[in-house]
């Protein structure tokens, strides 16, 4: 017997399954050709398909590395594109940052000059407030300019979103600098608001005596933001007789929940029954007119000095007591930038309750914008008051 026919012979089961095996084998015999040793003696048939799977192999493999490097090579650029961009929206939000700031420091600037103009009237003071309030345009122009570069607003932010940003800006903090958690935050004190039926009730009782327009109207006389409107809802639910508990220094009163000190530096007199926890009709605390025309003045006086046109800061300034917050803010560097709510949370622990009344306030804000949008029945209670 011939050396050929002994391999041949040696190599059967290999050939025949070649020839005749069914295709779901074609895996299998694929993994023996890949074992195969050319060294050894095989048959022709089996030598020839083996050479051929590595020549194919080699080809594959060959392909293979070229796809992988041109992957390797997009994903660097891909990489080196999004560091740019990255870069890019960063440094576009720092410019939108210093030009809001600087904006509210112009802002700030026209307040005081506002002040001394209704002391003294003088022409060339009227002016200068002009020209500063220019000024102020054209960094709004610059500004918006940015936001829409940024694209906070884009088309695929809800407008759920869309309105705690809104109300964020009226209220004086950059939407450019607004930190990650405070859109989780809002939402989570909106559904608190629909847990209960407080909010529906007291939009309904400003609604019905006339408050909402009482209140922008005097915001607006003070070159405030209409939307302090929600502090009374938060302070006493616009109720004009509430009543809050006993402190140190007397009892909170009226709508807007003054103290006696307070109430009396604001041009307010109180009754003789200001030490006792009744109604009294002859304490101007009661009288919703006067109480929300010194209410102005106080948020006007806090706006415009220690918090520095941060109006979360006047918020939590009035829930926290002046005095309490102004020792914080105080130790923090007096200009727009760094006096805001943003970084008073970054930088100091304000009590649970403080907290609590700014989101609470911020939010009943966000869903008066809309309240259908958020599942309330009651109207818009500043649709027709011009905020933006």
């Amino acid at each position: 017997m011939a050396v050929g026919d002994e391999a041949a012979d040696s190599e059967p089961s290999l050939e025949r399954t070649i020839v005749q095996e069914a295709p779901e084998s074609v895996t299998r015999l694929v993994k023996r050709l890949e074992q195969l040793d050319d060294t050894k003696d095989v048959g022709e048939h089996t030598r020839i398909y083996g050479q051929a799977l590595k020549r194919i192999v080699e080809r594959r493999s060959q392909r293979y590395q070229v796809v992988l490097a041109v992957i390797g090579l997009l994903l660097v650029a891909t990489a080196a594109v999004a560091v740019y961009q990255y870069h890019k929206i960063d440094r576009l939000r720092e410019t939108a940052s210093e030009i809001f700031y600087a904006m509210k420091r112009v802002e700030l600037q026209v307040a005081q000059l506002e002040e001394l103009v209704s002391v003294s009237a003088q022409a060339r003071e009227m002016q200068d407030i002009l020209a500063k309030r220019q000024e102020i345009k054209a960094l709004e122009g610059k500004y918006d300019n940015f936001i829409k570069e940024l694209g906070i607003y884009d088309t695929n932010m809800n407008e759920e979103d869309r309105a705690v940003f809104h109300v964020a800006r009226l209220f004086g903090e950059c939407e450019a600098t607004m930190p990650k958690d405070f859109l989780a935050e809002v939402r989570k004190y909106i559904k608190k608001w629909k847990s209960t039926d407080r909010l529906n009730k007291g939009i309904q009782r400003a609604l019905a005596a006339g408050y909402t327009g009482a209140i922008s109207n005097a915001m607006f006389t003070n070159n405030l933001p209409p939307h302090f409107f929600y502090l009374a809802l938060q302070e006493s639910g616009f109720d004009p007789k509430a009543i809050g508990p006993k402190t140190k220094i007397g009892y909170a009163k009226g709508m807007w929940q003054f103290v006696p000190s307070t109430a009396k530096e604001f041009g307010l007199k109180t009754g003789p029954l200001r030490g006792e926890p009744q109604y009294d009709p002859e304490d101007d605390r009661f009288n919703p007119k006067k109480a929300t025309d010194a209410a102005a003045k106080y948020i006007k006086r806090i706006y415009l000095t220690d918090a520095q046109a941060s109006g979360l800061l006047v918020i939590a300034s009035y829930n926290w007591g002046e005095g309490n917050v102004v020792r914080t803010i105080r130790r923090m560097p007096q200009n727009p930038e760094e006096r805001n709510f943003w970084k008073l949370l970054k930088q100091s622990t304000i009590p649970r309750e403080t907290y609590d009344y700014v989101f609470y306030v911020i939010s009943a804000a966000v869903i008066g914008e809309n309240p259908q949008l958020f599942g309330f029945n009651f109207p818009a209670p500043l649709s027709s008051v011009k905020t933006h």
